[in-house]
Protein backbone atom coordinates (compact mmCIF):
# COMPACT_ATOMS: atom_id res chain seq x y z
CA UNK A 1 0.00 0.00 0.00
CA UNK A 2 1.42 3.52 -1.06
CA UNK A 3 0.10 6.75 1.17
CA UNK A 4 0.96 10.52 0.20
CA UNK A 5 -0.31 13.04 1.56
CA UNK A 6 -3.82 14.37 1.54
CA UNK A 7 -3.54 18.79 3.18
CA UNK A 8 -6.33 19.83 4.92
CA UNK A 9 -8.24 22.93 3.46
CA UNK A 10 -6.44 25.80 4.51
CA UNK A 11 -8.46 28.18 5.90
CA UNK A 12 -8.01 31.75 7.63
CA UNK A 13 -4.01 30.65 8.48
CA UNK A 14 -1.16 33.19 8.40
CA UNK A 15 -0.63 32.49 4.57
CA UNK A 16 -0.32 33.94 0.92
CA UNK A 17 -2.50 33.99 -1.30
CA UNK A 18 -1.63 34.01 -5.23
CA UNK A 19 -4.95 35.31 -7.24
CA UNK A 20 -4.76 34.44 -10.44
CA UNK A 21 -6.75 35.68 -13.26
CA UNK A 22 -9.77 34.32 -14.70
CA UNK A 23 -10.10 33.22 -17.91
CA UNK A 24 -10.44 36.30 -20.69
CA UNK A 25 -9.25 38.77 -18.23
CA UNK A 26 -5.95 40.07 -16.90
CA UNK A 27 -4.12 41.04 -14.15
CA UNK A 28 -2.58 39.09 -11.03
CA UNK A 29 -2.52 39.95 -7.21
CA UNK A 30 -0.58 38.80 -4.16
CA UNK A 31 -2.22 38.48 -0.73
CA UNK A 32 -0.89 37.93 2.64
CA UNK A 33 -2.58 37.44 5.99
CA UNK A 34 -0.65 37.31 9.40
CA UNK A 35 -3.03 36.92 12.79
CA UNK A 36 -2.16 39.95 15.02
CA UNK A 37 -4.46 41.05 17.84
CA UNK A 38 -7.22 38.54 17.42
CA UNK A 39 -7.74 39.09 13.77
CA UNK A 40 -6.27 38.46 10.35
CA UNK A 41 -4.52 41.73 8.60
CA UNK A 42 -4.59 40.83 5.46
CA UNK A 43 -2.85 42.90 2.43
CA UNK A 44 -3.71 42.49 -0.98
CA UNK A 45 -1.24 43.67 -4.12
CA UNK A 46 -2.66 43.89 -7.47
CA UNK A 47 -1.02 44.59 -11.37
CA UNK A 48 -2.14 44.58 -14.76
CA UNK A 49 -5.95 45.20 -13.70
CA UNK A 50 -7.56 47.31 -15.97
CA UNK A 51 -7.89 51.12 -15.09
CA UNK A 52 -11.74 50.75 -15.61
CA UNK A 53 -13.00 46.90 -16.91
CA UNK A 54 -16.10 48.68 -18.23
CA UNK A 55 -17.83 52.15 -17.90
CA UNK A 56 -19.88 51.19 -15.01
CA UNK A 57 -17.45 48.87 -13.60
CA UNK A 58 -14.71 50.57 -12.06
CA UNK A 59 -14.41 49.89 -8.95
CA UNK A 60 -12.18 46.82 -8.05
CA UNK A 61 -13.38 44.73 -4.77
CA UNK A 62 -11.49 41.97 -2.83
CA UNK A 63 -13.86 39.30 -1.44
CA UNK A 64 -13.36 36.33 1.17
CA UNK A 65 -14.62 33.25 1.12
CA UNK A 66 -15.21 30.36 3.38
CA UNK A 67 -17.05 27.15 2.40
CA UNK A 68 -19.11 29.31 -0.18
CA UNK A 69 -20.08 32.16 2.02
CA UNK A 70 -18.03 35.36 0.58
CA UNK A 71 -17.94 38.39 2.46
CA UNK A 72 -16.17 41.98 1.26
CA UNK A 73 -13.09 42.48 2.85
CA UNK A 74 -12.75 45.89 1.13
CA UNK A 75 -11.83 48.09 -1.91
CA UNK A 76 -8.70 48.50 -3.63
CA UNK A 77 -7.23 51.86 -3.68
CA UNK A 78 -4.10 52.37 -6.27
CA UNK A 79 -4.56 48.22 -6.83
CA UNK A 80 -4.01 47.94 -3.16
CA UNK A 81 -5.58 47.08 0.24
CA UNK A 82 -5.10 46.17 3.59
CA UNK A 83 -7.97 44.93 5.39
CA UNK A 84 -8.95 42.89 8.84
CA UNK A 85 -11.01 39.79 9.09
CA UNK A 86 -11.97 38.49 12.81
CA UNK A 87 -13.62 35.56 10.41
CA UNK A 88 -12.17 32.51 8.69
CA UNK A 89 -11.72 32.21 4.94
CA UNK A 90 -10.32 29.65 2.33
CA UNK A 91 -10.09 31.97 -0.72
CA UNK A 92 -10.07 35.48 -1.66
CA UNK A 93 -11.36 37.25 -5.09
CA UNK A 94 -11.58 40.18 -6.83
CA UNK A 95 -14.40 41.36 -8.75
CA UNK A 96 -15.19 44.53 -11.19
CA UNK A 97 -18.15 46.13 -9.64
CA UNK A 98 -20.17 49.29 -10.54
CA UNK A 99 -21.76 49.90 -6.75
CA UNK A 100 -20.50 51.80 -4.18
CA UNK A 101 -20.72 49.54 -0.98
CA UNK A 102 -22.59 45.99 -2.39
CA UNK A 103 -22.57 43.54 0.56
CA UNK A 104 -22.73 40.68 -1.98
CA UNK A 105 -20.72 40.44 -5.44
CA UNK A 106 -22.69 41.42 -8.87
CA UNK A 107 -19.49 41.88 -10.65
CA UNK A 108 -17.24 39.86 -12.44
CA UNK A 109 -14.40 37.70 -11.01
CA UNK A 110 -11.61 38.93 -12.09
CA UNK A 111 -9.12 37.18 -10.21
CA UNK A 112 -9.28 34.56 -7.64
CA UNK A 113 -6.66 32.37 -5.50
CA UNK A 114 -6.90 30.19 -2.16
CA UNK A 115 -4.90 30.61 0.96
CA UNK A 116 -1.18 28.48 1.20
CA UNK A 117 -0.14 27.90 4.97
CA UNK A 118 3.44 29.80 5.78
CA UNK A 119 6.18 27.72 6.26
CA UNK A 120 8.62 27.97 9.02
CA UNK A 121 11.05 26.06 9.33
CA UNK A 122 9.89 23.62 6.68
CA UNK A 123 6.47 23.45 8.29
CA UNK A 124 3.52 24.42 7.30
CA UNK A 125 1.54 26.22 9.76
CA UNK A 126 -1.68 23.91 8.69
CA UNK A 127 -2.00 20.32 9.63
CA UNK A 128 -1.40 17.62 7.47
CA UNK A 129 -3.04 14.37 7.70
CA UNK A 130 -1.73 11.29 6.20
CA UNK A 131 -4.67 9.50 3.63
CA UNK A 132 -4.36 6.25 1.53
CA UNK A 133 -4.23 7.26 -2.14
CA UNK A 134 -3.73 3.95 -3.90
CA UNK A 135 -3.45 0.02 -3.20
CA UNK A 136 -1.26 -2.07 -5.02
CA UNK A 137 -1.52 -5.48 -5.18
CA UNK A 138 2.23 -7.70 -4.81
CA UNK A 139 2.27 -11.13 -5.77
CA UNK A 140 4.86 -13.37 -3.86
CA UNK A 141 7.60 -13.51 -6.78
CA UNK A 142 8.02 -10.03 -6.89
CA UNK A 143 9.93 -7.72 -5.18
CA UNK A 144 10.10 -3.88 -5.01
CA UNK A 145 13.57 -2.48 -3.91
CA UNK A 146 13.49 1.44 -2.61
CA UNK A 147 14.56 4.33 -5.19
CA UNK A 148 15.87 7.28 -3.20
CA UNK A 149 14.62 10.70 -4.51
CA UNK A 150 16.53 13.80 -3.40
CA UNK A 151 16.43 17.29 -3.86
CA UNK A 152 19.35 19.42 -3.75
CA UNK A 153 20.20 21.05 -0.72
CA UNK A 154 20.90 24.08 -3.15
CA UNK A 155 17.52 24.20 -3.95
CA UNK A 156 16.07 23.39 -0.26
CA UNK A 157 18.15 26.48 0.91
CA UNK A 158 17.04 28.50 -1.86
CA UNK A 159 13.39 28.12 -1.22
CA UNK A 160 14.12 28.84 2.60
CA UNK A 161 15.59 31.48 1.35
CA UNK A 162 12.89 32.75 -0.93
CA UNK A 163 10.12 31.55 1.83
CA UNK A 164 12.59 34.35 4.24
CA UNK A 165 12.73 37.24 2.18
CA UNK A 166 8.96 37.17 1.24
CA UNK A 167 8.15 37.08 5.19
CA UNK A 168 10.65 39.90 6.21
CA UNK A 169 9.45 41.85 3.18
CA UNK A 170 5.53 41.78 4.38
CA UNK A 171 6.71 42.66 7.79
CA UNK A 172 9.00 45.67 6.61
CA UNK A 173 5.73 46.48 4.58
CA UNK A 174 3.64 46.26 7.57
CA UNK A 175 5.69 48.31 9.54
CA UNK A 176 6.12 50.93 7.21
CA UNK A 177 2.23 50.78 6.39
CA UNK A 178 2.06 51.55 10.31
CA UNK A 179 4.27 54.56 10.47
CA UNK A 180 2.73 55.63 7.15
CA UNK A 181 -0.85 55.74 8.94
CA UNK A 182 0.46 57.07 12.36
CA UNK A 183 2.36 60.04 10.50
CA UNK A 184 -0.78 60.31 8.34
CA UNK A 185 -3.13 60.65 11.73
CA UNK A 186 -0.35 62.92 13.22
CA UNK A 187 -0.78 65.22 10.58
CA UNK A 188 -4.56 65.48 10.49
CA UNK A 189 -4.60 66.61 14.29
Amino acid sequence: MFFGLAASRVSANEGVVHLTAEPGKVGSCFAASVFIDSSYRILVSCRNLPVAWSAEANRYVVWRELEGKVVRLGELSGGKLLGNSSDKFDRLSVTAESGNYGNKPQGEVMVAGAVSPLEFDGKSSVTTTIAPMDTVKVSPTASISPTKTTIGTGAVGALKGVGRAILYGFIFLLVVVGVMGFLVRRKTL
